[in-house]
């Protein structure tokens, strides 16, 4: 059997269902729960999907809130998708899980939806979705002049000057490199052969610093000219604007995004070594996740303080490569770069996409930032909600506000 376990009735717990998983942590007690809204199994309880759109609560974090309709957006497509998730059935191992589905338009934030359990003051996995903050804090250190995207990768992580015996290739590679995916290394992470991939390098136990372990891997394109994708070499990037500005990654990101952006409390992954690892992973909360988009939106600016350089966001969303076989898309500084066909338009847009379905959208033309939280990980069913739920619903609610008031 795929699986094997025991079934028990307990005076105290009831019934019992102990799964033995291999590899997985061990033995894990199943146990039933009455119909609860606090159950996180199901969108939000047993109801029969009743909902009525309500804006989104306004807190001392920055955002100002307001109604779908105080920014020219139709409330029936996005009480539709609400509905919707609420009453998505639970009957499958691939069904889609969305976590909280946040809308910004014109600055304010109006819808703020959570599901599943998930709450307001929750933080998410964003998965790889960070490594467009990672992007973002280059800019950040950019704007303050502490750091340069021509900045030799080899030399900043040796201390100012290149090891001995060192690939010309090597030797050439930049930040800028770093941020495209084109640093020439052999690291693919779409490729199970690659030395350098984020299995290899998170499974492997010689090397502790994960970013030394990129490091020493062997170079086989020249940077720039072939783009892989390489979370290592994410978080590499990490590294070498840390080093840049002289402080650890964690007081970097603390100095240049989150107390700019007056984050609340967020957690980093950590790399064996204890440093922090910047490819991926970012725990953070949905409102504070979507100013990321918002902040792309304004072109670096935020409550009108400046964070990134001006015309940075142009520059970060400018395809510098195209990645992925099955659907390529284009690759700035890590965003991804696409387009929605929808009333007879295109309309250009790029996003941070992490594993799960975790997503911010932005779509310049309609000053519209978006975040999705899910949990389908590993699942193809993660593409839904961006392929599929916006353009019918965020966006629709969007062409229809605009038509009304017209």
């Amino acid at each position: 059997p795929l699986l094997s376990g025991t079934y028990r009735r307990e005076s105290d717990e009831g019934e019992v269902l102990s799964i033995f998983i291999d590899g997985m942590g061990g033995t894990f007690d199943l146990r039933r729960l009455e119909d609860s809204e606090d159950s996180p199994f199901f969108p939000r309880s047993w109801a029969d999907g009743a909902y009525a759109y309500r804006p989104p609560t306004p807190l001392q974090d920055g955002w100002t809130t307001g109604r779908l309709e105080s920014v020219g957006m139709a409330a029936a497509p996005v009480e539709a998708l609400v509905k919707k998730i609420l009453t998505t059935p639970m009957d499958a191992i691939d069904a889609p899980y969305i976590d909280a589905v946040l809308v910004a338009r014109h600055g304010k934030l109006v819808l703020e939806e959570y599901f599943h359990g998930f709450r307001q003051e929750g933080r998410h996995d964003t998965r790889s979705a960070s490594k467009s903050l990672t992007t973002t804090l280059a800019g950040a250190a950019l704007e303050a002049g502490q750091v340069s995207l021509d900045a030799k990768v080899y030399e900043v992580m040796n201390g100012g000057t290149l090891p001995e015996g060192l690939d010309p290739r090597a030797a050439r590679m930049t930040l800028e490199n770093l941020l495209t995916m084109s640093s020439g290394l052999d690291c693919d992470d779409w490729d199970s052969t690659s030395p350098g991939n984020e299995d290899s390098l998170q499974n492997q136990r010689q090397q502790p610093d994960w970013n030394r372990f990129i490091l020493d891997l062997p170079m086989v394109h020249e940077p720039g000219e072939h783009a892989a994708y390489c979370s290592g070499g994410m978080s590499l990037a990490g590294e070498v604007i840390a080093r840049s500005v002289g402080l650890p990654l964690t007081d970097a990101f603390d100095r240049y995004l989150a107390r700019p952006l007056a984050l609340g409390p967020y957690s980093t992954n950590l790399m064996p070594n204890g440093k922090a690892y910047a490819g991926g992973g970012l725990r953070i909360r949905a409102r504070d996740f979507l100013k990321f988009g918002q902040l792309m939106l304004d072109d670096g600016l935020w409550q009108g303080r400046r964070i990134l350089p001006q015309g940075w966001a142009a520059r970060a969303t400018t395809e510098r490569h195209i990645l992925g076989s099955r659907r390529p898309e284009g690759y700035g500084y890590g965003w991804w770069l696409f387009s929605y066909q929808l009333g007879g338009h295109t309309w250009p847009a790029y996003y941070a996409g992490g594993n799960g379905g975790n997503y911010i959208i932005v779509v310049p033309d309609l000053d519209l930032a978006v975040v999705i939280l899910a949990s389908n990980y590993n699942q193809n069913v993660m593409h839904e909600t961006k392929y599929e739920y916006i353009p019918r619903y965020i966006l629709r609610s969007v062409l229809e506000g605009t038509t009304a008031s017209r």
